[in-house]
């Protein structure tokens, strides 16, 4: 017994010595320095997420560099002013009101700007578009007739939404998205979407956020790069699902003699007809700023990423609904004197890809109150902007669906 006791004594002491090595390597903050390493593992974001089928709790990846450079699943908090800055995914640092939840709300500048025994603090405030608050707000449903399974954004490690997001369950489609979750060019029904990447429609809404007045990525129906790219007067092939460079880089009036080139896909010119008008309006715009033009209005011409034409088009004030080859869709429009930025016409252009029998706004958009006709009774459900539930069926209508995901 006792031989058994220092064997276990003994194994103990080593894995010890190992934990303390490791440790040392990895996080050598607990030795007076600051933690430059992190342990490497498969270990990721998603991990975190997928705790959240066990209980209602939502969870998000964390390294603390004062104790351990293992990283740990943190539970979640959508509260505010809960944790100080530095914040965690989910969470950006702002100015608020200390004291009871309600001073909490008060964003300030000053102390002045709070009531009374109450001061202006730096503290961390929840972001409810991150990708992290979707998931902490969300409530999940059943499965039924009507809805499929409740989406759950996948995030990356800092709380943004990676590329590719899917919706529906395995009935569903797959789609393209920047990091703070705005719908980008790229879908695929899931059970077609094993090599979707979104990592060309990715890359382009990355550059032009960044700055840049436009880019000619050509990009496939899944938001993958096509394998010729040209952009800034150069021409290279790459690897569609990365972007990877796979071969020389040439001045664009010689993209015909690279190796990815086909002119049956191609043809002799790189820019498509959309986007060839796109370009041609912003040189045009670039050179009347030279000349000290500030308000040139030379119209908004919207093109798809593969070069074809864009959801709408915009005519003597009118927004119109279009296909990719600019034909207008159906009697679906608006006036531009509303919030163009809310316009998508997503579900104008679905019904024109697959016909389907949900709602549309006037305006081409998703009605977000769908109905439908049960035994001789309506019942209601809610719809994000891409035509998918938001929340389980209802034998009465729902006041307000911007309240649900």
């Amino acid at each position: 017994m006792l031989k058994k006791f220092n064997y276990v004594l003994c194994k103990m002491k080593f894995l010890l010595r190992i934990f303390i090595l490791v440790v040392a390597v990895y996080c050598p903050s607990l030795f007076g320095q600051t933690c430059d390493k992190t342990l490497i593992s498969e270990f990721s974001q998603q991990d975190c997420i997928d705790m959240k089928t066990a209980d209602e709790i939502t969870y998000y990846y964390w390294i603390d560099e004062d104790i351990s450079c293992v990283p740990f699943c943190k539970e979640y908090e959508d509260t505010i002013g809960v944790v100080s800055c530095p914040c965690a995914p989910g969470y950006a640092c702002g100015h608020r009101c200390s004291g009871s939840s309600d001073n909490n709300e008060i964003p300030c500048t000053t102390s002045s700007d709070c009531p009374s025994r109450s001061n202006c603090v730096e503290m961390c405030v929840a972001n409810p578009d991150s990708c992290m608050a979707y998931h902490a707000n969300t409530v999940d449903f059943r499965y039924t007739k009507y809805t499929a399974l409740k989406f759950k954004p996948t995030c990356d490690i800092d709380g943004y939404w990676n590329a590719k997001q899917c919706k529906g369950g395995v009935s569903g489609r797959c789609l393209c998205f920047d990091k703070n979750g705005n719908r980008l060019f790229g879908q695929a029904n899931y059970l077609e979407s094993d090599d979707m990447t979104c990592a060309c429609s990715r890359k382009k809404a990355d550059l032009l956020d960044a700055g840049r007045s436009y880019v000619s990525f050509h990009c496939d129906t899944q938001g993958n790069f096509e394998k010729l790219q040209c952009d800034s007067g150069l021409c290279w092939c790459v690897e569609p699902k990365t972007g990877d460079l796979t071969s020389a880089v040439v001045p664009e009036k010689a993209f015909t003699k690279l190796p990815c080139y086909s002119a049956s896909e191609v043809g002799s010119q790189y820019l498509r007809q959309c986007e060839s008008a796109k370009y041609a309006m912003t040189k045009i715009l670039a050179t009347l700023e030279t000349h000290g033009v500030q308000f040139a209005n030379l119209g908004n011409l919207l093109c798809d990423g593969d070069g074809a034409y864009g959801a709408y088009s915009i005519s003597s004030g009118i927004a119109y609904c279009t296909w990719r080859d600019g034909s207008k869709i159906g009697t679906w429009q608006s006036d531009t004197s509303t919030d163009i930025s809310t316009l998508d016409c997503n579900c104008a252009r679905d019904y024109k890809m697959y016909s389907h029998i949900l709602a549309c706004a006037g305006t081409g958009n998703y009605n977000s109150m769908q109905s439908v006709i049960s035994r001789g009774s309506t019942i209601y459900y809610c719809v994000d902007s891409d035509g998918f539930a938001t929340t389980d069926v209802s034998s009465t209508k729902i006041n307000n669906c911007t309240d649900y995901y």
